[in-house]
C-alpha cells in the first residue's frame, strides 16, 4: 500500500505542476473578452475528473503514460514559453487520473479546448462575435460533462 500512495502523491504533484505552468489561464479568463467563460468551461469540463477522483478517493486507476507524458509536455512548454502546451499538459495530467478506455474518454479530453484560451483568438480571426465563441464554450463544456458522466469511466467495483 505504501507505493500506491507514494504514486498517487507524484501523480497530483504532475498535476499541481502542470497548471502552475498554465497559470496564465486565470489571466485570459479574467482580462480577454474572449475567453471569459473559459472558467466555467473548465469547472465543466473537469466536473467528471472530480467526481472519478470522489468515488475512488484519490487511489483509483490512472493512466502513468499520459501522467508522464503532461509532465514532459509541461517541462516544453514551460521551456519554449508556449502556453498552448502548458494547456494541453494541464488536460493530460488532469486526464491522467483515470484509465483512458474507450472513445468517450478521448473525445472528453479533446473536449479540453473548450476551456483553453486558444478558443478565443480563433474566434476573433474568424470574425466571430464574442457571444457566440461564449455560447461555444459553454456548449463544449456541457458536452465534455455529460460525456463524462455518461462514458466508460464508471467505476466498475467499490473500492
Amino acid at each position: 500500500m505504501k507505493s500506491v500512495s507514494h504514486i498517487v502523491w507524484v501523480e497530483t504533484v504532475v498535476v499541481v505542476f502542470a497548471a502552475l505552468q498554465a497559470h496564465d489561464l486565470l489571466s485570459a479568463w479574467l482580462h480577454s473578452p474572449y475567453d471569459r467563460t473559459g472558467s466555467v468551461a473548465f469547472l465543466l469540463w473537469v466536473s467528471p475528473a472530480i467526481r472519478m477522483l470522489w468515488h475512488y478517493r484519490g487511489r483509483g486507476p490512472t493512466n502513468r503514460i499520459m501522467i508522464l507524458t503532461a509532465l514532459g509536455i509541461a517541462l516544453t512548454g514551460g521551456i519554449c514559453g508556449l502556453n498552448f502546451l502548458n494547456y494541453a499538459a494541464l488536460a493530460l495530467a488532469i486526464a491522467g487520473r483515470w484509465p483512458m478506455r474507450g472513445m468517450r474518454e478521448v473525445v472528453w479530453l479533446a473536449l479540453s479546448l473548450a476551456w483553453m484560451p486558444v478558443l478565443g483568438p480563433l474566434g476573433a480571426h474568424a470574425g466571430l462575435p464574442v457571444w457566440v465563441v461564449d455560447a461555444t464554450r459553454l456548449l463544449l463544456g456541457l458536452a465534455a460533462a455529460l460525456l463524462g458522466r455518461r462514458g466508460n469511466n464508471q467505476p466498475e467495483n467499490q473500492p
